[in-house]
């Protein structure tokens, strides 16, 4: 648990809402506020630590928590869900312990659930997205749907600290996109460098990497010939030929 402690980070951001609460009076609030993200954030810790996956940094920002993970990209996408979901439910289940909350915790509830990187509702739609459509595509549409919405919310909006939450969403979701490529890199690195178990298998047309989905292993049919997924990954990483 020590450990964990360590890992706890303040976004300056947090520190200057902090004042600005005090400041107005507002401190109950802030308190309450505060009890409820910690809440949240222990659920998806239980859920982390029941799947071992690893965690890097716990932040604290404007708008809630946020656990970093420094773990593989290719993580069963079930896990993900569950470690996801455990967040909002437990926040459900104090709302249901403490109804007197309800003023505060529902708000920021729906707030989370709004597809906005990084909060769950990126999370889980992104997560719905890698079911449907490959990895690289997923990820970029929930990014495009992330940038769509915070601008349509910041005209919407026209509470303060509100507004500076999602003034930092959008720098959020920016950083994510212009490292996405990198992103996608790890991706495949990770599948050329582990051996990864997937249950599941497609088959791709052409050398087409970009089509590439989470959650399974693929063969390549490229002129009458089936390739492993690991033979491609091999001829992309030893730079002896082209790929997608």
């Amino acid at each position: 648990m020590i450990h964990i402690l360590n890992k706890i980070s303040f976004h300056p951001l947090f520190y200057l809402i902090t004042i600005v609460m005090l400041i107005t009076g507002l401190f109950k609030h802030f308190i309450l506020f505060l009890f409820i993200i910690i809440t949240h954030e222990l659920g998806h810790l239980l859920a982390i630590l029941i799947f071992k996956w690893h965690i890097k940094e716990i932040v604290f920002l404007p708008f809630g928590g946020l656990i970093l993970i420094e773990d593989d990209i290719n993580k069963p996408l079930i896990e993900e869900f569950i470690i996801t979901l455990m967040g909002p439910l437990f926040q459900l289940i104090i709302l249901y312990l403490f109804p007197r909350l309800s003023y505060i915790s529902i708000p920021l509830l729906l707030f989370n659930l709004i597809p906005l990187y990084p909060l769950d509702g990126f999370k889980l739609i992104n997560i719905f997205f890698n079911k449907i459509i490959p990895f690289k595509y997923s990820y970029l549409l929930s990014l495009i749907i992330s940038f769509i919405l915070t601008f349509i919310l910041l005209f919407y909006f026209h509470n303060f600290l509100v507004i500076l939450s999602l003034i930092l969403i959008l720098f959020k979701t920016y950083e994510a996109y212009k490292i996405r490529k990198h992103y996608f890199n790890r991706f495949l690195l990770e599948r050329y460098l582990k051996r990864l178990k997937f249950r599941k298998k497609k088959v791709i047309n052409g050398l087409c990497l970009d089509r590439m989905y989470r959650d399974y292993k693929h063969d390549f049919f490229f002129k009458n010939k089936y390739y492993d997924e690991k033979e491609i990954l091999n001829n992309l990483f030893d730079f002896k030929g082209k790929v997608c």
